[in-house]
């Protein structure tokens, strides 16, 4: 169980992050492999988030991040740790291949909810996969 104090259910921003061509991964070069990519995408998450946040694996190939203490006008700096995780997987090195994310975004003020911040965040994922692969959408 996640335990949140009573200022942190009322700021926060829920990322879902999904790997690009993970069922391709996979595939072409084994499962040991494929573990090494989720390892080093959890590593990377954890180095550029802050322990405040929580990091979840949800399911083989997504990870959802709950930014606490944070609203839209903090946008930027979701942003910026998100493009630095991902600056990171783009030169993975230790013999894995660059990896991508395409993620989807929603602030707990964001405007017009269209259902719960998880479905809001799930949303803006499948938006920036329909528009392209590797980069963010915000609900």
């Amino acid at each position: 169980d996640i335990l949140f104090h009573d200022s942190d259910h009322v700021h926060i921003a829920v990322i879902i992050a999904d790997v690009d061509n993970y069922d391709a991964i996979r595939s072409e070069k084994g499962s040991e492999y494929a573990d090494r990519v989720i390892l080093k995408i959890a590593d990377t998450l954890r180095r550029n988030f802050r322990s405040a946040d929580h990091i979840c694996r949800l399911r083989e190939d997504e990870f959802v991040i709950i930014m606490t203490r944070v609203t839209s006008a903090n946008r930027k700096q979701v942003f910026s740790r998100i493009e630095k995780a991902a600056g990171v997987l783009r030169d993975a090195g230790e013999g894995i291949d660059p990896i991508t994310l395409s993620v989807g975004i929603a602030f707990s003020d964001r405007e017009k909810p269209d259902g719960d911040i998880f479905q809001d965040a799930d949303t803006a994922l499948k938006r920036m996969k329909d528009m392209s692969r590797s980069g963010y959408a915000v609900y």
